[in-house]
């Protein structure tokens, strides 16, 4: 596994290209168990939101296919949030923090013990094999891969932390395997670049949600963008 530590600097231009495809925003709550009286509440005030709704001991699903705002899951251990494919980060930053805030409320919990953010981005490629080699190429050593290598897939693991923030981040490409009964944006091959941020460890209140969130939109501003740029300088000069 490669361990790295802080990333830094970076340029805009490279986290243009990469198209968040997926945003999932979990907190792990403290004395949750209100949610058994009050999941009847939590329904009727996001019923226009979510219109499919199943709901049970183990917890509330809540879905709206199509919507950026996908789903949301409630028990008595965690509130879970699905962005897809939302235009922004900022959309989801913006989003998560009072849809947790208003849950947490209705269900009377004001501690958490971990706060998650995970971050699918895809970088577009036209040629699958050949971005596939390039960018393994670049991720890992000639001396690893042996000369004259085809690497047909690879998965590289980075870990780091940015203060109080912990990110595994992993490197992998993906294509499209069905394709989609609507036409969409979105492209068929891709290196894909999923963060997995995550800050716990002590009690803290769920408010402190709307900070985490805020120090994960730095960190990937500053510190995506060039190690994006470092796998895929390659594949676009190519």
């Amino acid at each position: 596994m490669v361990k790295l530590r802080a990333l830094h600097g970076g340029r805009d231009s490279t986290l243009a290209e990469l198209v968040l495809v997926n945003a999932y925003c979990q907190v792990d709550i403290l004395k949750g168990f209100r949610y058994l009286d009050d999941a009847g509440k939590i329904m009727n005030k996001y019923d226009d939101d979510f219109p499919e709704k199943t709901v049970g001991v183990e917890g509330l699903h809540m879905v709206n296919k199509g919507g950026v705002l996908n789903e949301l899951r409630v028990s008595p251990q965690r509130i879970w949030l699905r962005f897809a494919k939302p235009d922004t980060l900022q959309y989801v930053l913006d989003h998560a923090w009072p849809l947790i805030r208003d849950v947490a409320a209705i269900i009377d919990v004001v501690e958490a013990r971990r706060f998650g953010l995970r971050l699918e981005h895809l970088y577009p490629v036209s040629d699958a094999e050949a971005a596939t080699r390039t960018a393994a190429g670049t991720i890992f050593a000639d001396a690893l891969l042996g000369a004259g290598a085809e690497p047909s897939s690879f998965e590289a693991i980075v870990e780091t932390k940015a203060k109080d923030l912990e990110v595994v981040l992993r490197v992998r490409p993906v294509q499209r395997a069905i394709k989609p009964r609507e036409t969409d944006t979105l492209p068929d091959f891709g290196i894909m670049f999923d963060a997995d941020i995550c800050w716990g460890g002590e009690a803290a209140p769920v408010a402190d949600v709307r900070k985490f969130l805020g120090a994960c939109g730095k960190w990937v501003k500053s510190s995506l963008p060039p190690l994006a740029e470092r796998v895929m300088a390659e594949v676009k000069s190519g």
